[in-house]
């Protein structure tokens, strides 16, 4: 079953004492196992799947029903399962691109803060000895923000780097807006929004994060 192949549904067959369980596709009569673990990971990232955990149930089962969404051919396939089992299972290579946006932001409005307040400083106090001392802690932390930007900017570039490669990138998120809109993946769906946010805000900064990926995360300058 090739990744972008439709699905008529996914469903999860749980142990008999609900703590475990298999991930299999089915499309077109046939069907593939996904993946195999602990029930809790996914029910704590699909609404959908706690509601029926709720019932006990011995499966969980996720269908779309395609009178009521456009095109679910085009987003519910074996590859949106497939990346959304892995955000699952390793979702740490997703927050750590949110945590490195967060902290770039922070460092951006705090630079333009002290840019505004530093340049007016310097040019009516550039000659009064005793704000000497200020203007140069200010010139200073303003120095000590580009650094860190600069730091925090490549490791955002190195983490996009790795969930790209995981298959999470601009290109695929709108299939998980569905499949979260749909299922109820609300934690998945936080990150979707930051992948739209970087992919709108910073076009240039995803052609580093691709020629990133295909050097393998080697060292790269990222423009500012």
């Amino acid at each position: 079953m090739k990744p972008n192949t439709p699905l008529d549904y996914a469903v999860f067959q749980l142990s008999p004492r609900h703590s475990r369980c298999e991930l299999f596709v089915s499309s077109s009569g046939s069907t593939e196992k996904l993946a195999s673990g602990l029930v809790k990971p996914f029910v704590a990232h699909l609404k959908v799947a706690e509601e029926q955990v709720a019932q006990a149930v011995h499966s969980i089962k996720l269908e779309v029903e395609r009178h009521r969404n456009a095109n679910p051919e085009t987003w519910f396939t074996k590859g949106t399962l497939e990346r959304f089992v892995r955000f699952v299972s390793t979702p740490e290579v997703l927050e750590m691109v949110n945590t490195f946006d967060a902290e770039m932001s922070q460092l951006e409005g705090a630079r333009r803060i002290y840019s505004q307040v530093t340049l007016p400083f310097l040019f009516y106090n550039l000659f009064i000895v005793e704000n000497a001392c200020v203007i140069i802690v200010m010139k200073e932390l303003l120095r000590a923000i580009d650094v860190r930007l600069a730091a925090v900017t490549q490791d955002l570039t190195t983490a996009c780097a790795r969930a790209s490669a995981a298959g999470f990138n601009p290109e695929t998120v709108s299939e998980l807006q569905l499949f979260s809109d749909c299922f109820g993946a609300h934690r998945l769906n936080l990150f979707r929004c930051l992948y739209i946010e970087l992919k709108g805000e910073k076009s240039d900064f995803w052609d580093v994060v691709d020629l990133q990926t295909h050097k393998g995360y080697k060292q790269i300058v990222v423009p500012m």
